[in-house]
This record gives structure tokens, C-alpha cells and sequence, in this order.
């Protein structure tokens, strides 16, 4: 079985990851966690202008929807890193420095 960049082997005694960098293991499990898939359908995002893809809500590098003073953070929108909690409140918490001025 094949994924992004590493490769889970069965073999007779359990299993054999390799990743494309050249790193092995053996092992007896794997276990691989997929994240969230974000909720963006039915909520009027159309009708307000707001662009999202299957993948979630687009935004800008300040967090930004397609109309600019609407914002979205954690795990709704369309980003490459892990949608994990504590990535979520770090971007609430630039947003809120976006809105009260505190951060450019």
C-alpha cells in the first residue's frame, strides 16, 4: 500500500514502512490518521461570495475569505498543515489580533 511519500509492507511477521527519504521499520501495527474533512456544504457560503473547495474554506495569508472582513480559521478551511486544535486556537487568536488592530 502506497501514500504520500511512504509505503506500508506486509510482510510475514507484521509490517515494513519505508519513506521516500529512505527510512525503514518494522513493526507489528500501523496506524495512520487522516484528519478532518471540513463541513462547508449548505451553510450559504455561494451566496455570500465566499470561494471554498472541496478541501474547505479558501482564505488568504491573514486568514481572510474571498470578502475580506469575513475570516475563517481552524479546521473549515483549505490549508496544507495539520488540522490540529492547537493550530486552530493559534489562528483564532490572529484573527482577533487582525480585528482589534494589534497585529498588521
Amino acid at each position: 500500500m502506497s501514500y504520500s511519500g511512504y509505503w506500508v509492507i506486509k510482510t510475514k511477521d507484521g509490517y515494513l514502512v519505508k519513506t521516500k527519504n529512505g527510512f525503514e521499520i518494522e513493526c507489528d501495527y500501523v496506524l495512520d490518521a487522516t484528519g478532518r474533512v471540513a463541513n462547508v456544504e449548505n451553510l450559504g457560503l455561494e451566496e455570500l461570495g465566499i470561494e471554498a473547495s472541496r478541501n474547505g474554506i479558501v482564505v488568504n495569508d491573514h486568514l481572510q475569505t474571498s470578502v475580506p472582513n469575513i475570516y475563517a480559521s481552524g479546521d473549515v478551511i483549505d490549508k496544507k498543515i495539520p488540522r490540529l486544535t492547537p493550530t486552530a486556537v493559534y489562528e483564532s487568536e490572529y484573527i482577533a489580533d487582525q480585528i482589534l488592530g494589534k497585529d498588521s
